[in-house]
């Protein structure tokens, strides 16, 4: 990790962890609200996925340098330089001279008097090492191994290295041979290097490897934390006072500390007088979650984000997206532990996962609950769920706002709530703004399954809801269900039956066409554009779990069908999440319980042929084509014009049309021969009757001489 100083970010590259070796960059706005974003390099060469190996900021050339590490292939000794100005490129450097030996595990600090780079030590994986090189970076870059006068330190990897300005020298501390040490040393570096061990006063920290240090100018001190002795790890912060005699000194703060650890960086926010810490390996396995320590005079330890260690494998979670935010979210879940973090999954671009920290109180660690996307209020509403081995179950209501601030809010319906819920089937029904419940732990054993609903209006109420029809549903465990928008109905999955409630003056429920077999905990997820359901996976009647797909046409009372996608399909799973996009026409799995004890934590994609598929919004791959189509802004719209440009090439008979997530036509807006050249269209939020648009999600499709373009945009009251 390194901080850039010039945009106010930290800079993460590459790791380890339980999915294995990395090559992405994320970046950290340190003046914004704690988010990682993934630094888009797509378009050039990319350094090999690695850890353990050096890096740091170049202010010169404002650029990120890598060097070393340790990879899938062997270890390293390439340098690469990410550019943290104009487009996100890699370069790799070719210096002159000869190279250090491959390795991991060594240190390196950045010269600014001399422009350079100064690399110590390290492990080739046969060898440890404590030589000291010199990588120039002015001209051209070259490699020089230095001599240093004195007696050098011992061989040894995983220590810290920080460059002490104020007295123009490196400080080393730590790290391991055979056994971890906790020896204190300074090279200095002007004219010819010397070593000289330190002879701090007070009482040093323990000897340790894979610890973390910084250099703290305005106090003129390192400042270490944590790592690894052989046997225990730690999460101690100490400070060295390089003023006068350099003195050790442990630092008691405030607050409940992170998860002892190793391999776990940190780095200074010099304007806001804290230190970040991220990541690392803890006694429990590796971690994502974020840190600061502020060290302005209260010294307090405070999370930013929150960890989805061990992974984010689980099953019995729910699953959601986000439309505006243009993600899936995930909340809780369980995989061998109940969870209580939302894992956000990118639906646009380079698809990455990132871990949120909404303010607030959140809900308690929980499973088999369900998340629904309330988008007139843009949040999602958490309904009760199972939150302990011991069979605890709550009825409670929970709100996550997802606007510029997210944040928990428990909800306090009025009404008669069911006495616990879990394991059933939620859908918002935005025809009555309210969340409909169906199954799971509402029913007993030999009676029917009842159905509650809670109005969103207001506080809230909760509701029983007593439909009419000849029969209803079974009582099976593990349903599914969407929410069909079009005929204002709950379609429910059940013993691999379907039923569908209707929700009108007088709901009822009506039969379907199901299978002829036996599945429950699969997933059903709703596909607008071919007005269908799709069930994957679950359990049948033998207690296998399978991996098929079926579609049920929801327009007409015929049989469901077997699709026989192309590509290797997941492994058969049961109690996973399922979502549709239309805007990339693709249904996308996640997580589950598969054959044995395994829990998966992979993701899916499902791609349909047709309308949609590839990413909306940008210009298919056409030769010889040149119509071209703007986003829509603003995006989302929350109030006033949308804003549609697009650029005709030559004079043609145009047509530019919205529509809806169920694929009606809401608006024509163009459809006429045009000119030639740049076109601006001004979608007033009406439909066709003149009336204002519902909150939701839209398409608007540009049709002109056998091209097409499609985008999207959302419309947020």
């Amino acid at each position: 990790v390194i901080r850039d100083p010039v945009r106010d970010h930290l800079i993460a590259f590459g790791g380890t962890g339980a999915n294995g070796n990395s090559n992405d960059a994320f970046l950290l706005d340190l003046a914004g609200a704690p988010g990682w974003t993934l630094v888009d390099a797509s378009a050039g060469p990319r350094p090999l996925e690695r850890y353990a190996q050096c890096a740091v900021y170049d202010p010169v050339r404002d650029r990120m340098l890598v060097f070393g590490g340790n990879t899938a292939s062997g270890v390293r000794d390439d340098v690469w330089a990410l550019a943290l100005s104009g487009p996100s490129l890699w370069t790799q450097l070719t210096p002159t001279g000869t190279p250090p030996a491959a390795r991991w595990g060594a240190t390196a600090i950045y010269d600014p008097i001399r422009d350079r780079v100064i690399v110590m030590g390290g492990n080739t994986s046969v060898a440890r090492l404590n030589d000291v090189w010199e990588l120039s970076l002015s001209g051209t870059p070259a490699w020089t191994q230095l001599a240093p006068t004195g007696t050098p330190p011992s061989v040894r990897w995983g220590h810290t290295a920080i460059y002490d300005a104020a007295n123009d020298r490196m400080i080393m501390f730590g790290g391991i041979a055979s056994i971890a040490n906790n020896q204190l040393w300074a090279l200095s570096l002007a004219g010819t290097p010397a070593w000289t061990p330190i002879a701090a006063s007070g009482v040093p920290p323990a000897a340790r490897y894979a610890h973390a240090a910084e250099y703290d100018a305005g106090n003129q001190r390192m400042l270490m934390f944590g790592g690894y002795d052989g046997t225990i790890n730690r999460n101690d912060v100490w400070q060295l006072t390089l003023t006068g005699s350099p003195a050790w000194t442990s630092v008691g703060a405030s607050g409940a500390p992170p998860a002892v650890r190793a391999g776990a960086p940190w780095v200074l926010d010099v304007p806001r007088n804290r230190l970040f810490l991220f990541g690392g390996l803890t006694d429990a396995g590796d971690r994502d979650d974020l840190w600061t320590l502020d060290i302005s005079g209260s010294t307090q330890w405070q999370a930013q984000l929150p960890s989805s260690a061990p992974g984010a494998s689980r099953y019995s979670h729910p699953a959601v997206i986000d439309w505006v935010g243009r993600r899936m979210l995930i909340i809780g879940g369980f995989n061998g532990s109940f969870l209580d973090d939302i894992r956000a999954f990118d639906l646009d671009g380079f698809p990455h996962w990132t871990t949120l920290a909404p303010l607030g109180t959140r809900p308690s660690a929980r499973h088999s609950h369900s998340a629904t996307y309330d988008l007139a209020r843009n949040r999602i509403v958490v309904i009760g769920g199972l939150g302990s081995s011991a069979g605890s179950a709550g009825n409670d209501v929970w709100a996550l706002s997802l606007g510029a601030t997210q944040a928990w809010t428990r909800l306090t319906p009025t009404g008669t709530p069911p006495s616990l819920i879990y394991g059933h089937v939620a859908a918002y029904d935005e025809a009555h703004d309210q969340i409909v419940c169906y199954g799971g732990s509402l029913y007993s054993a030999g009676s029917s399954s009842p159905v509650w609903t809670l109005s969103l209006a207001g506080t809230g109420s909760w509701a029983p809801l007593v439909p009419g029809g000849a029969a209803s549903p079974p009582n099976i465990e593990g349903p599914s269900g969407i929410y069909d928008p079009v005929r204002g109905r709950l379609v429910v999955f059940t013993g691999g039956e379907l039923w569908e409630l209707s929700l009108g003056n007088a709901p009822s429920w009506k039969q379907r066409p199901g299978l002829t077999t036996v599945r429950f905990h699969s997933s059903l997820a709703y596909d607008p554009l071919m007005d269908r359901a799709l069930a994957f996976g679950g359990y049948n009647s033998a207690i296998n779990a399978t991996q098929d797909v079926w579609q049920f046409p929801l327009g007409t009372f015929t049989l469901p069908t077997l699709l026989a996608p192309q590509g290797t399909p997941p492994l058969a799973r049961t109690s996973h999440s399922a979502v549709f996009d239309p805007l990339t026409n693709q249904m996308i799995v996640f997580g589950g319980f598969a054959a044995g004890t395994q829990i998966n934590g992979d993701v899916w994609a499902l791609k349909m042929p047709g309308f949609g598929s590839g990413t909306v919004g940008a210009p298919p791959t056409v030769s010889g084509t040149s119509l071209r189509l703007a986003p829509a802004y603003p995006n989302p719209a929350m109030s006033g014009e949308v804003h549609l440009e697009f650029t005709l090439p030559s004079p043609a008979r145009t047509t530019l049309r919205v529509y809806d997530v169920r694929g009606r036509l809401v608006r024509t807006l163009i459809d006429g021969t045009l000119l030639a050249g740049p076109q601006r269209v001004r979608w007033d939020r009406r439909d066709g009757a003149g009336l204002p648009a519902d909150a939701g999600l839209y398409f608007y499709d540009l049709r002109s001489a056998r091209e097409r373009r499609t985008g999207r945009v959302v419309l947020v009251r």
